[in-house]
């Protein structure tokens, strides 16, 4: 504590300085002396000094609850995050580094529950950054008592610029699959995940046969029948969004009828024809469908009520 007071006693003492302009002269003799008369400041003048501050308000948050409940608002919403319990946004770059949005959130102790989560990985770096992202944000997750939607922008593994191994993608696997075991012990409602990887279908296959709801951006066609094969082991999808396809020529995968999931508790669904074709081959395809949005070639979004 002693040594982070030092580095940060500069900095603030001439915040103090400018912001309160009689005081002629302002000195720290002692660290010990200097931690104590700071931490006498009442909150509202704490807050106002705390505005002119950067980086440095993690590293002072981390020194006493009080400066955790005064200084890490503050350093959210100068990083993106004014009302972290409605959404908590933020980015991982896979590169070592030090405190960042993720960790402010983790070390929060005023967060107990959020609406929202929306995190982006970044590709590129290193796999071994990209995995201790991914057990941070667990650990975030599993801090919460509670998590309405989840967004998720994913990395594939084919995207880092370190080796790639069988154990690389072994240890992604246990991974990934201990964070989505903690979203599902939050109930989440929503979870958006964004990424064209085979190895995440599997894995979303096995771990999350309850999922309610499911949006796919993008599937390029050769994961075409791994995006079958998942929806034929999502029995309790609700809502489920699909990305465009233009059309069912050529030897696609999913055109065959060796898998036809019946997709039996969807309600809404969002698709292109060649999915749409592919449910309705099934018998009792689709049997509680209210709303259909279809992805048509020319004009992109023909929304219909019903079947």
């Amino acid at each position: 504590m002693s040594s982070t007071f030092t580095n940060l006693a500069t900095e603030i003492l001439t915040e103090i300085f400018l912001l309160c302009l009689p005081i002629n002269t302002l000195q720290a003799h002692k660290v010990g002396r200097w931690t104590d008369t700071f931490l006498e400041l009442p909150d509202d003048v704490l807050l106002v000094i705390f505005q002119h501050l950067g980086s440095e308000l993690y590293a002072l948050a981390r020194l006493s609850p009080r400066l955790n409940l005064l200084a890490l608002p503050v350093y959210l919403a100068h990083n993106g995050v004014p009302n972290p319990t409605e959404l908590c946004e933020f980015r991982l770059v896979n590169r070592p580094m030090g405190g960042d949005t993720l960790s402010a959130l983790s070390s929060a102790v005023y967060i107990t529950q959020t609406k929202h989560i929306s995190c982006e990985f970044t590709s590129g770096g290193n796999v071994s950054c990209y995995l201790h992202h991914i057990e941070r944000l667990t650990n975030l997750i599993r801090k919460l008592s509670s998590v309405d939607a989840i967004l998720l922008s994913l990395v594939d593994l084919g995207n880092v610029d370190s080796e790639v191994n069988e154990l690389v993608k072994e240890q992604w696997r246990r991974t990934f699959s201990a964070l989505l075991n903690v979203i599902l012990e939050r109930m989440c409602a929503s979870l958006t995940i964004r990424v064209s990887s085979a190895a995440l279908l599997e894995v979303l296959a096995e771990e999350l046969p309850t999922l309610a709801e499911l949006e796919v951006v993008s599937c390029p066609d050769f994961l075409d029948l791994k995006l079958i094969e998942l929806l034929g082991k999502l029995p309790a999808l609700t809502r489920l969004s699909l990305p465009f396809k233009a059309d069912l020529h050529g030897d696609r995968p999913f055109a065959s009828d060796r898998i036809i999931p019946s997709l039996p508790n969807v309600c809404s669904l969002t698709t292109a024809a060649p999915f749409l074709l592919h449910f309705l081959l099934a018998d009792n395809a689709l049997p509680i469908l209210e709303n259909l949005e279809l992805e048509c070639p020319l004009q992109r979004h023909c929304p219909r009520n019903g079947r």
